[in-house]
């Protein structure tokens, strides 16, 4: 009997404790730190990269070891999927207290862009960047998927942003109705790269998560970069690939087939934390000191002219007695002129 009481209580002190941290609540296997802006931007163009000095770097492609353990490939098992000397995307990542700031450096040598710009990103090379609030128990109605393309078949980048609405997704075009977005993309065809930049509005995610406090230090989100890879318009044809960076927890692509559903994923998200800033700007350069005034040179003493040489005791020795012989002789010359 007393063995059965203590197996009571360990019962409910294990319902206790499954209730308080439910199974969806799973803390996160990889976590990204986003820092706080310290360099601004100019919003609605691309910056030099220099002003992202200050934003947390994530490098996605198949050779990560993020998107090894917990990422996955969707298309067919033997399409040819490309490695990073083909498609590889650096993002840098950045937040305030007004936007999430995003840089996509896509390094892609088969870009093929899509008619329907960012609304089917699926379809060509665009990005789904999935994003999510934690509260605790993340769900789909948490959810936002910003999507981009950075060059569309007008050749101009387009933005789009599907949430979780009145039970359903709902997309919404660029730029009416996506609210105050500032986003900008270049192409440097030459070189396979095509850079986008998104300061996303935290105002308009709050509008569509109630409940969601203001964006600051320690706010917590899940996230899973996603990125499709095409060479034609063939909708999940034989050359389709799309790089989920972080969509298993722990699980293989059968077992997520049979077992995964969409609710589910946002569990098995990656974390991402609204951190502080990071970056230490460089100390301004002090300007030298300047250096000593040279010594003025001394000045060079004018020229003296030479002192009269005072006559020696001989010389006036000798002047004296010549002086006495004149003075005798002009005596002697008067009285031999009296005599006559």
């Amino acid at each position: 009997m007393k063995k059965l009481g203590i197996f009571i209580v360990f019962a409910l002190v294990v319902s206790a404790l499954a209730a308080a941290f439910p199974v969806s609540a799973i803390a996160p296997t990889y976590n990204f730190t986003a820092p706080k802006l310290v360099i601004p931007v100019e919003l609605g163009k691309v910056n030099p990269v220099e002003a992202w000095d200050d934003a947390g770097v994530l490098v996605v492609n198949s050779d990560h070891e993020v998107f090894k353990e917990f990422g996955r490939w969707q298309g067919a098992e033997d399409n040819d999927k490309p490695g990073p000397d083909r498609l590889s995307v650096t993002y840098r990542l950045k937040w305030d207290e007004t936007y999430l700031y995003i840089r996509e450096e896509r390094f892609d040598t088969s870009y093929h862009h899509t008619d329907d710009h960012a609304l089917t990103p699926w379809n060509g090379d665009g990005t789904l960047f999935i994003f999510a609030y934690d509260d605790g128990d993340p769900k789909w109605a948490n959810c936002w998927q910003p999507f981009w393309v950075n060059k569309g078949s007008d050749g101009k980048t387009h933005v789009a942003l599907r949430c979780w609405k009145d039970g359903s997704y709902g997309v919404f075009d660029d730029p009416e109705d996506i609210g105050d977005w500032k986003y900008a993309g270049t192409q440097d065809e030459a070189n396979n790269m095509y850079i986008t930049e998104l300061a996303v509005p935290w105002a308009q995610l709050q509008a569509y998560t109630p409940g969601m406090p203001a964006a600051g230090e320690g706010s917590k989100f899940r996230f899973g970069p996603v990125i499709p890879n095409v060479s034609t318009d063939d909708l999940f044809g034989e050359d389709w690939n799309q790089i989920n960076f972080h969509d298993r927890f722990g699980r293989d692509d059968a077992d997520l087939e049979e077992n995964g559903n969409p609710a589910e994923l946002p569990a098995n998200w990656a974390g991402f934390l609204l951190g502080a800033a990071t970056y230490a700007p460089p100390e301004p350069e002090t300007e030298a000191p300047e250096a000593a005034p040279e010594p003025a040179p001394e000045a060079t003493a004018a020229p003296v002219a030479p002192a009269p040489v005072a006559p020696s005791t001989g010389d006036a020795m000798a002047m004296l007695i010549f002086v006495i012989f004149a003075a005798a002789a002009l005596f002697a010359a008067r009285r031999f002129a009296k005599a006559r």
